[in-house]
This record gives C-alpha cells, sequence and structure tokens, in this order.
C-alpha cells in the first residue's frame, strides 16, 4: 500500500499495540512493465522520509520499503535513523 494509507493503518495500530511494530510501504508507481513496477521518480527518498519520521514518532521500529522504493529510499532511512541514535 501507499505510504499515506499506511500511515492511517499505523496511527490506528499504534493505539492499540505497544508492542514492536514493522511497516513498509510502496513508493509511488504501480505494477507494470517488464521489470514488474514503473516507477514515478517524482518520489524522492526525501520525501518517503517524511512518512518514516510519522511511523518512528508512532512507534515503530523496523522500517523499509517495498515496490516503488530504491535502495536511495533505504539509504536515507538508514542515514536519519543513524543520526537519532547517536
Amino acid at each position: 500500500r501507499p505510504p499515506q494509507i499506511l500511515t492511517i493503518a499505523a496511527k490506528k495500530l499504534a493505539e492499540v499495540y505497544k508492542g514492536t511494530k514493522g511497516i513498509y510501504a510502496n513508493g509511488h508507481g504501480e505494477p507494470g512493465d517488464e521489470l514488474g513496477w514503473e516507477f514515478n521518480k517524482d518520489f524522492s527518498p526525501e520525501e518517503y522520509l517524511e512518512y518514516v519520521k510519522q511511523w518512528i514518532d508512532l512507534g515503530f521500529e523496523m522500517i523499509g520499503g517495498c515496490c516503488g522504493t530504491t535502495p536511495e529510499h533505504i539509504a536515507e532511512i538508514s542515514k536519519f535513523k543513524a543520526q537519532i541514535l547517536k
């Protein structure tokens, strides 16, 4: 699911479950082309990180990305988490 939809679900889950939580969203795009996904290049790692920050604030610890995210998106998450763990 796209990050804006998962954020709604994440808020509801965080209200009722206090244990370890993980989340990963699709980037912008849709199933298609010969590679299996048609990327929307307008979805930057920095834009995805804004959702990630919300998820961290909700108590999610394991965060990744699915279809439509790239290694650059994951690198941005890793860089941010390294900063907040200092």
